[in-house]
């Protein structure tokens, strides 16, 4: 041992274990939780709800995934295909996001 760890020790009264109790719920006296316990994927979906900007940012992302999946469907052009005579215009309703060198 080291003084200092002496000195320390020096310093700490023995206190019996008496003279210590455990605090608690004391399920007899009527005493209850304020809220019920939730697991952690309720807790996690809770929080989520109650976060605005997380939940703008997954409609945003939702609505990404759902235009690339249905995208090339719903826009009846082929990934593929080339229209030469549509070449570098600007957004309209033939094409929604408009056209690159290519058509």
């Amino acid at each position: 041992m080291t003084a200092e760890s002496k000195r320390n020790e020096a310093m700490i009264p023995d206190i019996p274990d008496e003279k210590f109790r455990v605090i608690g719920i004391d399920e007899n006296a009527g005493e209850t939780l304020a809220r019920k316990r939730i697991g952690y994927w309720q807790d996690a979906w809770r929080r989520f709800k109650e976060n605005k900007i997380a939940l703008v940012a997954a409609i945003i992302l939702i609505v990404l995934i759902f235009f690339i999946l249905f995208g090339p469907a719903i826009s009846g052009y082929e990934f593929e295909e080339i229209d030469s005579n549509a070449i570098n215009q600007g957004p309209s309703a033939a094409h929604w996001f408009g056209t690159d060198n290519l058509g």
